[in-house]
C-alpha cells in the first residue's frame, strides 16, 4: 500500500476540489509537515481567497512554527471577513421566527449582538422571542382513572391475536458447525485510514457500491457541510436519502433476530444436503 505522503501528493497534484485540498491539508499539519502545508496553503489561496478554512489552517500553522506575526496577519483577514458575514446570523433569526422556531431564532440573535451589541432591531427582536420561549410545554392529556381496566383488556386481546411461530429446534452440534461457517464469510474491504478520514464524493460511492448506505449518506453530509455550493452531492445525498425512506424501519426485536439466525443456518443445511445428494448421486 502507499504511504500517505505518496497518496497525499498524487491528490494534491490531481487538481481536487476546494473542500478536499483542505482535508488534505489538515491531514498533512496532524502529520507534522507544517512546511507543505503552509506552501500548499498559500497556493490554494491564490485560487480561492476568500476561503476561510484554508486561511485558519494558515494561521494556526504559523502561529505553531513561531512566526507570529504572519498568524496574526491572517486572523485579522479573516475577522474582517467574519464580521462582513456576521449579519447573515440577523437574517436567520428572522426566518426562524416566522417558522416559530423560538429558540433557534434566539441563538442566532446571541451570536449576531456579540458582534453589534448595539442594534436595537436586533435587541427588540430578541425581546419578542424570549417570552414566547419561556412559555411552559402543555402536558399530554391523562387518561381516566375509570378508563384503565377497559385499556388493558384490549391491549391484552391484541397480545392474543398475535402468533409467534417457535424456531425449530436443531441438534446443538450442528448449530455449532454452521456457526463456524457463517463466522468465514469474508467482510467487505476496509479502506486505508488516513483515506477513509477524506469526505468526497468519490469515497461516498466506494461506500455506497459497498452497501454502506449510512455511511455513504454521512460522507455526503460532510461533503456538503465543507462545501454547501456542491449541487452535485446535494442531489446524490437526496436520492441515496429517498432510497432508505422507501424502505420502511422495521425494529428489530429478539424474534427477529432469532429467526434471522435460524434461516441462515436453514441455507447452510440446505447447501450441506446438496453436496450429499450429489456425492450420493456419483
Amino acid at each position: 500500500m502507499e504511504n500517505s505522503n505518496d497518496i497525499f501528493g498524487r491528490i494534491l497534484g490531481s487538481g481536487p476540489s476546494q473542500n478536499t485540498v483542505f482535508l488534505l491539508l489538515r491531514k498533512m499539519k496532524e502529520e507534522g509537515r507544517l512546511g507543505e502545508v503552509i506552501t500548499e496553503c498559500l497556493k490554494a489561496l491564490d485560487f480561492y481567497p476568500n476561503d476561510v478554512q484554508l486561511r485558519t489552517l494558515l494561521a494556526e500553522t504559523y502561529l505553531e512554527m513561531g512566526f507570529i506575526g504572519q498568524a496574526e496577519r491572517e486572523l485579522d483577514r479573516i475577522t474582517s471577513d467574519i464580521k462582513n458575514l456576521i449579519s447573515a446570523y440577523k437574517l436567520q433569526a428572522d426566518i426562524y421566527t416566522r417558522q416559530k422556531r423560538h429558540e433557534e431564532a434566539s441563538e442566532a440573535l446571541k451570536r449576531y449582538l456579540a458582534l453589534n451589541p448595539d442594534d436595537r432591531e436586533a435587541l427588540d427582536l430578541l425581546a419578542k422571542i424570549k417570552p414566547v420561549e419561556e412559555e411552559p410545554v402543555p402536558k399530554a392529556p391523562e387518561i381516566p382513572e375509570e378508563a384503565g381496566p377497559a385499556l388493558e383488556e384490549e391491549f391484552e386481546e391484541e397480545i392474543k391475536e398475535e402468533i409467534i411461530t417457535e424456531p425449530p429446534e436443531i441438534p446443538e452440534e450442528v448449530v455449532l458447525a454452521a456457526e463456524e461457517e457463517i463466522k468465514e464469510e469474508p467482510a467487505p474491504p476496509e479502506l486505508p485510514e488516513e483515506v477513509a478520514d477524506l469526505a468526497t464524493p468519490t469515497l461516498a460511492e466506494i461506500y455506497y457500491n459497498q452497501g454502506q448506505m449510512d455511511e455513504a449518506i454521512n460522507t455526503y453530509e460532510k461533503v456538503i457541510l465543507n462545501n454547501p455550493e456542491d449541487k452535485s452531492s446535494i442531489e446524490r445525498l437526496e436520492a441515496l436519502k429517498a432510497q432508505i425512506a422507501e424502505k420502511p424501519e422495521v425494529k428489530a426485536t429478539p424474534e427477529d433476530a432469532i429467526r434471522a439466525r435460524t434461516e441462515k443456518m436453514i441455507t447452510v443445511l440446505e447447501g450441506w444436503l446438496e453436496r450429499i445428494q450429489e456425492s450420493g448421486h456419483a
